[in-house]
């Protein structure tokens, strides 16, 4: 699977417990490839006291909001959530492609309102003209400035 940023599909969600005791989800992702291939791949979510607000964002993100719903339901029924939408950022651990981060893309700025951040932009630092162009010429220097410019030992 490439690096970066994929439109994905759950495929499934389960929680786990490791050989330590920590709890963990694990969720398993469709990617489709520029071949229209499908790739799968799995992200963890961590679910200790440090990381319980960014679990609940991950969860939420694939559409499991915690605030209603029960964590049992998903070992349940694995399948819950599959088919449900998102991106998933995709770098490399150890060698391999590993899910980095997952949830909704963020919406991008409408037309209107970046036309009128440019307008305001280029009323503050200019129209993106050549400076030079409407600089005066530089003055000439006179020749004993110059001189009173070079360092004498």
């Amino acid at each position: 699977m490439n690096y970066g940023r994929h439109k994905a599909t759950v495929d499934s969600a389960v929680i786990e417990v490791l050989e330590d005791g920590r709890e963990v989800g694990k969720v398993n992702f469709i990617v489709a490839n520029e071949l229209a291939d499908e790739e799968g791949i799995e992200a963890t979510v961590w679910l200790t006291e440090k990381a319980l607000g960014i679990a609940y964002a991950r969860f939420r993100s694939i559409g499991f909001d915690i605030r209603t719903r029960d964590l049992n339901e998903l070992n349940k029924n694995p399948f819950l959530l599959k088919g449900n939408a998102c991106e998933i950022e995709v770098g490399e651990f150890n060698g391999r492609p590993q899910v980095t981060w997952f949830g909704q893309p963020k919406a991008k700025a409408k037309a209107s309102v970046l036309t009128s951040l440019t307008k305001k932009i280029r009323s503050a630092v200019g129209d993106g003209k050549s400076v030079e162009a409407d600089a005066p010429p530089p003055e000439e220097e006179h020749p004993a400035d110059i001189e009173d410019r070079k360092p004498r030992f």
